[in-house]
């Protein structure tokens, strides 16, 4: 998984977050309002599926079938929220729009849309958000633009339901943080200097060492199965603790983490959104 793939997942998640807000900024809702939005939903989910297949190449070819399978899952549960708002452009009024994007969004919270095959003969099975999470998002945002228009009553199912799917939300959120970890490794170590000999006659051409000082800032991503360098920074003349000889101190990155998690998964915005969802359920 490289830096880029890494960083279109990241922005398909900014794109479903756009929706959700243009979504939860209606007012007064009527077809041509819908009907834009099904044409911006309908460019957002182009780039999910092309994603999509991005993350079925880099699987583990022997289980790439798995993948597929759920692609072609997800793909079907895109087309249940696009058709719902096709369908209420065509037919005002009928909150019968409602039901198929309620069902995609349902399907898409299920935990077997979010685990994926290791990519090497042997490894576990491993949480990944990236191709199901922008759609579910999308899905919860189209049923609740659809309610708008219909102006549906909050019953108690519809508030049920949602806070259901919020509570999936929090959890993808809570396995997205479980999944990265950030280290801060400091080494000590000496060095040849090349440029020097001892000095002393007879051994001019003896090395002489200097003392270093290495710190390295990495991330490992547990979904994406890969690593990234944060920082990394090289001090020549000390130990990275001054009088002592060569070592390693090795501690967790909270900041790393954070700056991390906030580029490729934003679960800070995700939370907003579960957060809003949730306001809905007390009306």
């Amino acid at each position: 998984m490289t830096g880029a793939e890494l960083i279109a997942a990241a922005k398909l998640i900014q794109e479903a977050y756009a929706f959700y807000q243009s979504v939860d900024r209606l007012i007064n809702p009527d077809p041509a309002t819908i009907r834009e939005l099904h044409f911006r939903l309908g460019q957002v989910e182009i780039e999910i599926a092309g994603f999509s297949r991005v993350l079925e190449n880099i699987t583990y070819e022997a289980r790439r079938a798995e993948v597929i399978e759920i692609a072609r899952a997800v793909d079907g549960q895109r087309a249940l929220s696009a058709a719902a708002l096709q369908y209420s452009v065509d037919h005002p009024g009928d909150t019968s729009s409602e039901i198929p994007a309620l069902s995609a969004a349902i399907a898409l919270s299920s935990d077997s849309y979010y685990t994926f095959p290791g990519r090497t003969a042997g490894s576990p099975d491993r949480f990944d958000p990236r191709m199901t999470m922008p759609s579910f998002l999308n899905a919860v945002s189209t049923w609740l633009a659809l309610r708008k228009l219909n102006a549906s009553p909050w019953t108690d199912n519809a508030r049920s339901s949602l806070a259901r799917l919020a509570d999936v939300l929090d959890s993808c959120i809570g396995r997205i943080e479980a999944n990265v970890t950030c280290v801060e490794r400091w080494s000590s170590f000496d060095r040849v200097d090349d440029a020097q000999g001892s000095g002393l006659p007879g051994h001019e051409d003896d090395p002489t060492f200097v003392s270093c000082c290495s710190k390295v800032i990495t991330c490992i991503d547990h979904m994406a199965e890969s690593g990234q360098v944060l920082f990394s920074e090289l001090t020549v003349g000390s130990y990275c603790n001054p009088g002592s000889g060569p070592e390693s101190i090795e501690n967790f990155n909270d900041d790393g983490k954070r700056d991390y998690l906030a580029e490729h998964y934003m679960p800070d915005r995700l939370r907003e959104i579960a957060d809003v969802w949730r306001t809905h359920t007390t009306r």
